[in-house]
């Protein structure tokens, strides 16, 4: 019902009312999900407490045509519609994550899971998911997909709740939101902290251990476990009077690495991350002229990391000579450190004008500026020379001479949109955005989409049932990710960077069928999505080695998304989506790698008294195919059941959740590198986490 001081203020009719369903990652406006103009998934927050998943991460594999699989960092990496994410492995670089107004992908790798290891879902309105290119919208990142994070607000969220959660793997979680009022001011936001062993998984044998069968002394840690120690410290606050708004954020993270760099086992991996942003928006309906959006950001990244390469006793054999790093089993190995910062200011401004009763015009123009100062990279050993490094006084590393430098870039946008409505039945979307960077060029990305009801003349042969009930959505995107600041400046281990690079673009089709009635909605979607200019080297990803980027040929992905949702008996409730995908390489026809063809979701809850909630879940995925190189056969697919048992109102406002992710214990892979660990990246099997919440 939103915030109100007096029952007087409340409007019966409204009340009665059926709520739309309302987004707006589709055109960065308030628009019922039924009229967007490109595919886009809705989770709102009941039915994310019902789900019982607590991060980003779990929930974007609920979704259509979404999957989810980790590094051997142990980084989540988003893909969509079977788009790949980068080969420098970025962390879900192709899809563009925005969490409460203000995009959280850094600039350096271009992702934005390669910051955010688990983005919280505790004080969240909603999560919109748009699949498809969206460029035309939000300029470069929103390649594949745009994941839109809408924070709860002092109209959905008033006083003040703490929570505490833990389970397995020595899980604990403690948080704290609240949502007020003061002097007129309206202040909403959250602070959560989150602290686990993790699943500690066994690694029977890693990439070392291939590399020991032709040594004559063996130093691979394995068998040993994954190194699954994270820890985390998450705020966001907005600060909201009358039109002006001012939010934002902060994260820090610390983990233990997982595996490795090189997927050899180490045990002094240090992964460091922060994230700061803040933002300043307003926006007035000014007569005659419309409603004006203005907005300032800035955001910080920094990624430090000190990695264990090879473990202790690693031997470089060279015409030169021999070199030892380490006597095996002590503390010695081949390291490497990092530190790589960015910063991006950006102004913004965007005007809504109804040109005509049917036309609504919405024109933006957006300047930032990126920065990467003082990066730094030490090692011990230079594997573009494959020498030794002399260690810096004071420290056991050096620096990497002409690996990294200082960069930046300035990007000027301008953006237009024009909706055209008649009568409800039809609406038409057209739009286009120029963006130029002073580092990579100039790019126009258009799109069009037409949604509307089935004419009568294709209704008259259709059964009673689905006469008016059926509508249509036809959609042309085009999108664009320009190189990143390491692709084109950094000469790190796994690739050597190329200032000739020019960006990927990918054209995207769609169309969709789709129905709705009483409690029972369902759509049907077919895409195929064509990239170009693809940004990779040529050879499978080795994370030590040193070929030069380059554009490539890119991908053609095609596929159909099918999925419901709807609700039985008087208060129960079910979702159910399967994505079949093929993506190939448009150079060698080879399917690309680690990606699923079939991808299934299916849940139900059932609700008890008003007062208790219990939703199943299961999760399923095809196999993934490999490299054409890799001769391991394809990586076996799986399914895995979840249950959540929420029950409210125990005391008052005190309700409490369990939960059980993969319940059944299911042992599942996510498939590790050409030459890395042979039997590729263990996922956690069963997790038991409980968790409370006390609302005054």
């Amino acid at each position: 019902m939103g915030f109100f001081q007096d029952f007087e203020e409340l409007d019966l009719e409204s009340l009665l009312k059926p709520q739309e369903v309302v987004v707006s990652v589709a055109s960065r406006g308030p628009q019922a999900i039924d009229q967007a103009p490109a595919a886009v998934s809705l989770v709102r927050a009941e039915e994310i407490r019902d789900l019982g998943v607590r991060t980003l991460e779990e929930l974007l594999r609920a979704i259509p045509g979404v999957d989810v699989s980790i590094d051997n960092l142990g980084r989540p990496r988003i893909e969509m519609r079977g788009i790949p994410s980068g080969v420098t492995r970025g962390g879900s670089e192709t899809v563009l994550v925005i969490f409460d107004g203000q995009r959280l992908n850094e600039d350096v790798t271009g992702g934005a899971t390669n910051l955010n290891l688990d983005l919280p879902l505790l004080h969240v309105k909603q999560v919109e998911v748009l699949r498809g290119p969206a460029a035309a919208l939000y300029g470069d990142g929103a390649f594949a997909g745009v994941v839109n994070i809408v924070l709860d607000s002092t109209a959905e969220f008033m006083g003040t709740e703490i929570g505490a959660g833990g389970g397995s793997f020595g899980t604990q979680e403690y948080a704290l939101r609240s949502g007020g009022i003061l002097g007129g001011v309206q202040i909403s936001g959250y602070v959560r902290f989150k602290d686990t062993s993790g699943p500690e998984l066994l690694l029977p044998r890693d990439a070392q251990s291939i590399a020991d069968e032709s040594l004559d002394r063996p130093i691979s840690v394995a068998p040993a476990t994954t190194a699954d120690d994270f820890q985390a410290l998450d705020a966001s606050y907005r600060f909201s009077f009358r039109e002006m708004s001012f939010g934002w954020h902060t994260k820090s993270e610390k983990s233990k690495g997982y595996i490795g760099m090189a997927d050899a086992l180490g045990r002094q991996n240090d992964l460091q991350r922060r994230q700061f942003g803040m933002d300043f928006t307003w926006g007035r309906a000014i007569s005659k002229v419309g409603t004006v959006e203005t907005r300032a950001a800035y955001l910080r990244n920094e990624d430090t990391q000190l990695l264990e390469v090879y473990p202790s006793g690693y031997r470089l054999v060279t015409d030169q000579g021999t070199a030892d790093f380490g006597e095996p089993g002590g503390l010695g190995g081949v390291f490497q450190q990092t530190r790589l910062r960015s910063s991006r200011y950006t102004a913004e401004g965007l005007l809504h004008k109804p040109l005509a009763p049917a036309h609504q015009l919405t024109a933006g123009m957006t300047l930032e500026h990126v920065s990467a100062d003082d990066p730094l990279a030490n090692a011990n050993l230079d594997f573009r020379t494959d020498t030794p490094v002399p260690p810096a006084k004071g420290s056991s590393l050096g620096p990497l001479v002409g690996a990294v430098e200082a960069a930046s870039r300035t990007i000027f946008g301008l953006q237009a949109q024009d909706v055209w409505s008649r009568s409800g039945t039809l609406n038409v979307t057209a739009g286009v955005r120029l963006d130029h960077y002073s580092d990579a060029g100039t790019s126009l990305n258009p799109r069009l989409a037409i949604v509307g009801a089935l004419p009568g003349w294709l209704q008259r042969p259709l059964p009673k049932f689905l006469k008016d009930v059926l509508s249509y959505r036809i959609g042309y995107a085009r999108a664009f990710r320009a190189p990143t600041l390491a692709e084109l400046y950094y000469d790190l281990p796994g690739w050597t960077s190329n200032r000739a690079l020019e960006p990927t673009t990918a054209d995207s089709l769609e169309t969709a069928l789709l129905y709705k009635h009483a409690r029972l909605t369902a759509e049907a979607t077919g895409f195929v999505v064509l990239t170009s200019n693809a940004i990779g080297t040529g050879l499978p990803f080795d994370p030590v080695g040193t070929a030069v980027l380059r554009n490539e040929e890119g991908v053609r992905a095609k596929g159909i998304e099918l999925q419901a949702t709807g609700g039985f008996g008087q208060h129960h409730s079910f979702f159910a989506n399967y994505t079949y995908q093929r993506s190939r390489d448009r150079g060698t026809d080879a399917l690309v790698p680690g990606l699923p063809s079939h991808l299934a979701n299916f849940g139900v809850t059932f609700v008890y008294r008003e007062r208790v909630d219990a939703t199943a879940a299961l999760s399923a995925r095809g196999s993934r195919p490999r490299v054409p190189q890799d001769p391991r056969p394809a990586v076996p697919g799986y399914a895995i059941v979840n249950l959540n048992v929420r029950v409210k109102r125990i005391y008052k406002t005190l309700e409490a959740n369990l939960s059980f992710q993969n319940l059944f214990d299911k042992a599942y892979f996510d498939p590790s590198l050409l030459g890395g660990v042979p039997g590729d990246y263990p996922r956690a099997g069963r997790r038991v986490l409980l968790h409370a919440t006390l609302r005054f």
